[in-house]
């Protein structure tokens, strides 16, 4: 009954996001978003892919410090073909897609969902860093109340990440009778030995290149609002976080269609621009991440496929 609601509750907000995107169309200027990117110079773009380009290789480095039986080329691949399908698919589905990509690497599927553990309670630490520096920065932003919980699941995230062992320390060991329950928490403890065998030298290193994945991600919208609007450096970086954070959510429609143009909103709202400017520079924004994560996918899926044509040609040889 639980997993129905959820499964409710997520098509629910789908369905609102996706009834909200098409609301935002009816509202853009067209000919105002076609001008931002005339507009826009070629050597910011070039920046953006490239920072975007740069987030990847961070990102597929992380993989390989948990991952290093497979070489660092086959896991470019499957980062970017990861994180394409984690934008474009709903409700986080995505994620399955590295799950059977290392399976084709013969990872067995509990190792590959315990680095997706890792990987996510990394970004959650780093996200919440970020959120807290942003807060400090403009103090009126939010409540003591906000300030609190962003603390106490900072200090849960990273708790769970650099002491894991402790974890099943503190939970009382109930007697459990239901057969699916206990199925989930053998499998949850399957997880968690993965996570204990890490060293504090792969904690470390995986937390210093999500801080890179971070700033890589942020830096060019923060460019671009700062090129494209009124806001310092500062403001343009808490817009952008705001919308981060909300497309950590798993609630999105397909491509982020809604719950990425919200953020944006929201974001840029609390630095007093609204009505058609905030709906044409969000959806801006928005067509620029889908533009270059689909470029970057496309060229490494021609990229790939040369590779592998010429590797069986010399196999042959």
């Amino acid at each position: 009954m639980k997993i129905l609601k959820k499964s409710l509750l997520k098509w629910t907000t789908s369905i609102i996001f996706t009834l909200f995107f098409i609301y935002l169309l009816s509202k853009v200027n067209f000919v105002n978003v076609l001008s931002f990117f005339l507009k826009l110079p070629g050597r910011i773009f070039f920046l953006f892919i490239c920072l975007m380009f740069i987030s990847f290789l961070a990102k597929t480095y992380r993989i390989y410090v948990l991952n290093k039986n497979i070489t660092f080329l086959n896991l470019l691949n499957v980062s970017i073909t990861h994180n394409f399908f984690l934008t474009i698919l709903p409700f986080r589905l995505g994620e399955i897609t590295y799950v059977t990509q290392l399976k084709k690497q013969k990872v067995k599927v509990v190792k590959s969902v315990s680095d997706l553990v890792v990987m996510r309670l990394l970004d959650f630490i780093i996200l919440g860093l970020f959120f807290l520096t942003s807060i400090f920065l403009f103090s009126n932003l939010a409540s003591q109340k906000t300030i609190i919980l962003a603390v106490l699941f900072l200090i849960m995230c990273s708790w769970i990440f650099f002491f894991p062992s402790h974890i099943w320390k503190t939970i009382p060991k109930f007697k459990i009778k239901n057969k699916i329950a206990l199925k989930i928490i053998r499998y949850i403890l399957r997880i968690h030995v993965h996570l204990v065998r890490l060293s504090w030298r792969k904690r470390i290193t995986l937390l210093v290149f999500s801080l890179i994945i971070w700033v890589a991600s942020c830096t060019p919208y923060i460019i671009l609002l700062h090129s494209l609007t009124n806001l310092t450096i500062s403001q343009a970086t808490i817009a952008t976080l705001i919308t981060l954070i909300s497309t950590t959510l798993p609630l999105n429609a397909p491509g982020g269609m809604g719950i990425v143009e919200a953020g944006w909103l929201i974001g840029l709202a609390i630095f007093k621009i609204f009505g058609t400017e905030a709906i044409n520079l969000a959806l801006f924004l928005h067509a620029m991440q889908i533009l270059s994560l689909t470029l970057i996918f496309v060229t490494s899926r021609i990229f790939f496929l040369i590779l592998n044509y010429l590797r069986k040609n010399v196999n042959r040889r």
